[in-house]
């Protein structure tokens, strides 16, 4: 079946007298109850009333409001502003909930190689995780469950997205505006560099962490935006300048204008240079390179364009990026580093082979769960498969690969398609996915925040266009009206 036939128009659900009665008393009796507790949450209350209301009745909605909001609100510290959650994760199970409800009359869904493998990534976390918990005496606090319902928070927005997007331009506006919620992440990044005022003590407030103030990074300032650590942000920027620029080099492609394109790419191109951070930044480079070579773009064209972009990063950043270099290759008396290799490599070195490597012996099969034991001093593992390893051991890093494996096969066969909008995504996946499995090494990207939240929702409009899921059925199984 075609691609055009899978995301053929279907008639959207209604909520019936009874779903509507329901409503309109839940909705009131929140309202009512949140009165009480001052203007801003009755009005927060009403609010989410009306938003429930509306993906009850259009569960596209929803989609729309994860896209736009779960990966930039997905930094903000845990417990603002409930107690015990972060906003992205309610964001994602209560809209995903209602999606999914919303949707449940389509017919069953035929899982594919990708749906399986997340399933088995998001149990294999959770299962040995909660065995190490429960054998080790602890307790499931906050922070190990966060780490052992992660993937399944995922593994919903995955499944909410694949749901719900019915219509090749319902499928355009998903991405587009996955786009373009970094447009504030990127100003909130530069405005952040420039020193505005009130920006630095906003960002402390929000994330809970001092990254953002400038108080460490190196002796000067590294970028965070809305999230804890300039880290997560540079991979977030990452993906989107990946996705951007397979955009700009694909003909034909439906999804976004080139003048938009370029609102959204110039942002984050400054952004993540401000980040000062290395590997993804680089990575940016080569995927753009590749991209290129891979539409048949001219080479010397791309080539002035290259040049064009660096000098004119070298002569506003340059200061900052020397500050780096300098940073990671020069030796000082208070360091023992050998200066013709970088610090960040040498010091991960020294972590993974005095405390995390021996602490491995004997674990390597199930690791040790969410925590980790007494004797690292460290607790950074400054590496995806350090930490997959330390979690879930081989177990889970298997899983992890196998679902690498399977996003990388699903993206290669959308790379190559005709539809030009399905070819961007594929393409997209492609060079993302090789480029992390390189600069993973020395990060755990996938298991932080508002990159992973980016690229699950990409490999679900990736899944969303294959033919024989449950998209393809063209009407709902039934309660069609």
């Amino acid at each position: 079946m075609s691609v055009a036939a899978a995301l053929a128009p279907r008639p959207g659900r209604r909520v019936g007298s009874g779903g509507f009665v329901a409503l309109t008393a839940g909705g009131a009796a929140l309202v009512g109850t949140a009165a009480h507790m001052g203007p801003v949450p009755a009005t927060a209350a009403a609010g989410a009333a009306v938003g429930a209301y509306a993906v009850l009745t259009r569960p596209i909605y929803g989609v729309y409001f994860l896209a736009s909001v779960a990966p930039i609100v997905s930094g903000l510290h845990r417990g603002l502003p409930v107690p015990g959650f972060r906003l992205s994760e309610l964001a994602i199970v209560l809209v995903g909930t209602l999606v999914l409800w919303a949707t449940r009359d389509r017919a069953p869904t035929r899982w594919r190689a990708l749906d399986w493998c997340a399933l088995a990534y998001a149990t294999t976390t959770l299962v040995i995780g909660a065995v190490a918990v429960l054998r080790g005496g602890g307790a499931f606090d906050n922070e190990s469950l966060g780490t052992l319902l992660g993937p399944l928070q995922f593994l919903v927005l995955y499944r909410v997205v694949i749901a719900a997007v019915n219509t090749w331009e319902e499928w355009r506006r998903v991405l587009r505006l996955l786009l373009y919620a970094s447009v504030p992440v990127s100003a909130l990044a530069i405005l952040q560099w420039l020193g505005a005022p009130g920006i630095r003590s906003f960002l402390l407030s929000a994330t809970g962490s001092q990254a953002g103030t400038g108080g460490i990074g190196g002796g000067f300032t590294r970028v965070t935006g809305p999230f804890p650590h300039w880290q997560p942000l540079a991979a977030y920027l990452f993906l989107v300048l990946v996705v951007g620029v397979a955009l700009l080099f694909t003909q034909r492609q439906q999804v976004i204008g080139r003048r938009s394109l370029v609102i959204v790419l110039a942002p984050a191109l400054v952004a993540l240079v401000q980040t000062a951070t290395l590997g993804p930044l680089l990575g940016a480079v080569v995927a753009a390179a590749v991209l290129a070579i891979w539409s048949g773009a001219d080479i010397g064209r791309v080539l002035r364009w290259l040049v064009g972009v660096a000098a004119t990063v070298g002569i506003f950043f340059g200061p900052l990026l020397n500050a780096r270099l300098d940073q990671q290759f020069n030796a000082t008396a208070s360091n023992a580093w050998n200066p013709s290799f970088p610090q960040t490599l040498q010091f991960r070195w020294v972590v993974w082979t005095d405390q995390y490597l021996p602490a491995l012996w004997g674990h390597w099969l199930l690791g040790y769960g969410p925590a980790l034991p007494s004797s690292i001093t460290w607790r950074f593992t400054e590496s995806i498969y350090v930490s997959l390893l330390m979690r879930g051991g081989l177990m889970l890093l298997v899983a992890y690969l196998a679902l690498m494996w399977a996003l990388l096969r699903a993206a290669g066969r959308a790379a190559v398609a005709r539809d030009p909008d399905r070819q961007v995504i594929g393409r997209a996946l492609v060079v993302a996915t090789a480029v992390l499995f390189i600069l993973q090494t020395l990060q755990a990207y996938f298991l932080q925040t508002g990159m992973s939240h980016d690229l699950w929702i990409l490999a679900a409009l990736l899944a969303a266009t294959a033919a024989g899921t449950p998209l393809s059925t063209g009407l709902h199984a039934k309660g069609v009206r």
